[in-house]
């Protein structure tokens, strides 16, 4: 065999390939993975399947094969050609370690929310570890970086080898004795010398289902997780290593892929080749991409046996010319399979993954850039919300926020501030409109049936349209029992303009005939049930309902009657009654007074919001925030006084001097209530006349319908002469006088609560708010005031934590920018000494996933190498 040059690295892909993949590996260590995912290689594979010496080949590098690269944690090599050979291994340590104590670590710790336990996620920081020049040195460098990972709360430095104090006992020792037995923390190896590829990839720990120590089997999970993690980058080129004297179907890396459907994102290099030495009909169909077919297909490399004879530092040269002339003269790969020989040996690799990764940097740029630009926005953004706090001038830069926050208490109670006072004056008087229309609406029901009647039906009136009957509603006989107070507590069902309720009356069923139907009359709406619902009023919309019937005005009546003056109304009974009436009163009133204290406390927190905001995170914002709940609170008691007098003054007697609106009322009541007792009577006297004959019984095949047009027609023929003198004329005119009051007093109270709150609780608060924060943070007048307000602007830890990490955000994203603006003005200069002007955001189309969506055609193979490197 003829003696090798000492290295034979690519030369194929140009200049433009190496300024990529450099670009990539300086934007990644700014640690941004969490505003962009940057385009890379992850190289995964089962335990034993040549994934270590696929390393060695693809970086020209003896590594360490003793225990793998990345057996306990997952490294990134980059590659890079250069003049000279230099290496530079550094720690990227994304996550802290957390000790478990001395039970450890089991397979229920691992979790979807702890992948990786003990470890937790932290700010990235990066170690630069040793730079060294002499190949030789890297395996050892790398073993000692992997010890510093796996102790992660010691001095890094102390294993640095050459100078580390650690490294100078057993390096067996160490390595069984560190803190923790994995690590998800990086080993970052940066390669460049004479003919090396532009690489950059992961390296991960080789999958495994049984950890040769029960003890450590939540490793398997373990590192299944992190594969996962890798695997799941949407920029990730997958690159799958299967050794060929394995049964594909078995491997557990193959699963992991298909399970995080990443096949499309994937390469496969089949190992071991030797161990093939006649034509394998299953892995054929795989090179076909018949079986375990993955997007890019399959490469194939022959690395030196584990006895090999190859040392020294011509090895990879040597077992790059040992590789290639197993495939030019093994006879399977000269003849049965030599349609696949352009896709053996190493340097194919090396090719199509620069090529690969190259391409998919360059179409990944105007996505990377717009991602940058929008967290950057964000970040400054969060900065605006928390900026730094002042060091001087505190004293009137606080007095002049506290002013405007007292000037805007002041223009919103006075109804001047328009952005804040239009929505809470609408809202208040919205508000007001509900209160009258409850306090109108809960006016006393009154029964107008009686049992003198013969018939105990019983109707109720309500609030509009009294000149027209509703439809008679039966009552449970349950209900006939119940007094009025029990009735006021229990009903609860909807009411229509005039509720008429008929119990059964007791009426035998005689030769088929039945008792007359109700008078017909409208049905209950939707609308009618509860007109309040979604207001804060709509628990309160029962109120006036079974306030009381005939039959109990008449023994009022007759209780307070004087004797020897018979006929006449005792102003007791009006006085009592009246009373009665305006005492449900004070329920809604507290819903009132409630509703107002929750808008005002409400708009002064947006107030103070508006005006403090950006010092939520200082003692200022949270103490001046409390002493405003204090001043509404202490203005609101005495606004609760002021409203609970007019109460009482309401509840004490009834009075009015309002004359005219009072007989008004009066008189309208009196005809609705006439009106709906001169139905219930009629009816009465028709049922009447069908029992005693006079009139035709109604035919039993009726419907219901026909028998309320004819109970109704037979009704309307009914004389005022055939019914005679009302015998509760008296009761009628004393039930109408007690709702005329009411209606005349309710108007009159619910504008005195309306004006007491606008015109003393408002104003007092506007009179009253100035000066009043000045004085409670002690800074008005006093000779301490800075010191104080500097004490006020103190703030908490996590708010000034977090100011600096999103300032350290800001420079990483600042230098992130300039070094990708960087790239593309390198990209566009090489292209305009060879094919013109670059424009990378030409290229639009991009998957879900924000990645580019490079074509395929008939041929993955060639658009994938061909085509791609043209773009280069």
């Amino acid at each position: 065999m003829a003696e090798p040059a000492q290295t034979q690295g690519l030369e194929l892909v140009g200049q433009k390939v190496k300024i990529l993949v450099d670009a990539i590996s300086e934007l990644r260590n700014f640690g941004l993975d969490h505003v962009v995912q940057l385009p890379e290689l992850v190289l995964v594979g089962d335990q034993s399947a040549g994934k270590s010496s696929l390393m060695s080949a693809l970086t020209e590098v003896q590594l360490p094969k003793d225990q793998g690269i990345c057996t306990k944690c997952p490294a990134n090599i980059k590659t890079s050609p250069s003049d000279t050979w230099t290496c530079q291994v550094s720690l990227q340590q994304y996550y802290k370690y957390i000790s478990p104590g001395p039970r450890g670590v089991e397979s229920r710790h691992v979790t979807k929310a702890r992948p990786f336990p003990p470890w937790v996620e932290q700010v990235l920081e990066v170690k630069k570890f040793k730079t060294i020049t002499n190949k030789s040195e890297l395996e050892e460098v790398i073993k000692w970086a992997q010890i510093a990972l796996l102790n992660h709360d010691e001095d890094y430095r102390i294993f640095i080898p050459g100078t580390g104090r650690r490294t100078l006992g057993d390096f067996q020792q160490e390595r069984e004795s560190t803190e923790a037995k994995f690590s998800p923390n990086v080993i970052f190896i940066e390669i460049s010398g004479p003919g090396l590829p532009a690489l950059s990839f992961y390296d991960l720990p080789g999958i495994f289902r049984v950890a040769p120590d029960p003890k450590d089997q939540y490793l398997a999970k373990v590192i299944e997780n992190l594969a996962v993690k890798y695997i799941n980058r949407p920029n990730a080129l997958i690159i799958w290593t299967l050794a060929m004297k394995t049964d594909p179907s078995n491997s557990s890396t193959g699963k992991v892929i298909q399970d995080c459907k990443a096949t499309g994102r994937c390469v496969g290099v089949l190992t071991n080749p030797d161990h093939v030495s006649v034509r394998h009909l299953e892995y054929e169909k795989i090179l076909l991409g018949k079986t375990h077919i993955v997007r890019h297909g399959y490469y194939i490399t022959k690395q030196p046996a584990e006895n090999s004879n190859l040392h020294g530092p011509n090895y990879h040269a040597l077992a790059r010319q040992e590789e290639t002339e197993f495939f030019d003269t093994h006879e399977l790969w000269t003849q049965d399979w030599a349609d696949f020989r352009d896709r053996c040996g190493t340097s194919a690799i090396q090719e199509f993954l620069s090529t690969q990764l190259a391409t998919q940097i360059l179409y990944s740029i105007p996505n990377i850039t717009e991602k940058v630009q929008q967290r950057t926005r964000d970040v400054d953004q969060q900065l605006s919300d928390c900026p730094d706090l002042p060091e001087s001038d505190i004293l009137n830069i606080i007095t002049r926020l506290l002013a405007q926050v007292s000037n805007d208490i002041q223009n919103l109670v006075n109804g001047d501030l328009f952005d804040l006072a239009t929505s809470f004056q609408n809202e208040w008087t919205t508000l007001c409109d509900q209160f009258r229309d409850l306090i109108l609406h809960i006016k006393p029901k009154i029964t107008v049936s009686h049992e003198s009647d013969h018939v105990t039906e019983v109707i109720e009136l309500s609030d509009d349209e009294p000149s027209q009957p509703s439809t008679p509603v039966r009552k449970r006989p349950a209900e006939q029992a119940q007094s009025p107070a029990q009735r006021q507590r229990t009903s609860q069902s909807p009411h229509s303009q005039y509720r008429i309720q008929t119990p059964p009356t007791g009426i035998k069923r005689e030769n088929g005939l039945m008792q007359a139907p109700p008078l017909p009359g409208r049905l209950p709406t939707a609308s009618s049930r509860n007109q309040f619902t979604g207001t804060p009023f709509q628990s309160v919309e029962n109120l006036g309902k079974g306030f009381t019937n005939l039959s109990e005005i008449s023994k009022t009546i007759l209780s307070n009657t004087r004797p020897g003056l018979p006929g006449l109304v005792n102003i007791k009974t009006y006085n009592d009654l009246c009373l009665q009436s305006v005492a449900s009163w004070k329920f809604p009133l507290e819903i009132f007074i409630n509703e107002t204290l929750h808008m005002l406390r409400q708009q002064l927190e947006n107030i103070l919001k508006k005006r403090m905001g950006v010092y939520e995170q200082t003692q200022l914002y949270r103490v001046a925030g409390a002493h405003l709940q204090t001043f509404l609170d202490n203005q609101m008691e005495e606004q609760r006084k002021c409203l609970k007098e007019l109460f009482e003054l309401e509840t004490y007697r009834s009075f009015t001097i309002n004359r005219t609106a009072i007989l008004e009322n009066q008189a309208t009541e009196l005809r609705s209530l006439q009106q709906i007792r001169r139905i219930v009577r009629a009816r009465a006297f028709v049922e009447k006349q069908i029992r005693l004959g006079q009139k035709k019984r109604l035919p039993v095949e009726m419907t219901m319908e026909e028998r309320s047009k004819e109970m109704n027609k037979r009704a309307a023929e009914i004389k005022d002469e055939q019914l005679g003198p009302d015998p509760f004329k008296l009761e009628l005119e004393v039930a109408a006088y007690i709702r005329g009051y009411y209606m005349t007093a309710a108007l009159r109270f619910v504008d005195s609560v309306c004006l007491s709150v606008h015109g003393k609780l408002f104003r007092n608060i506007s009179q009253t708010i100035f000066y009043y924060l000045e004085t409670q943070l002690g800074i008005a007048g006093s000779p301490d005031g800075e010191e104080v307000c500097r004490n006020l602007m103190e703030e908490d830890a996590t708010s000034g934590r977090k100011r600096r990490e999103l300032k350290q955000e800001k420079q990483r994203l600042t230098a992130f920018s300039e070094r990708l603006a960087r790239l593309v003005e390198q990209i566009r200069e090489g292209d305009n000494s060879e094919h013109g002007q670059f424009e990378p955001a030409a290229y639009s189309n991009y998957t879900d996933d924000g990645m580019p969506d490079v074509p395929e055609g008939e041929d993955d193979d060639d658009v994938m190498i061909v085509d791609d490197r043209s773009l280069l």
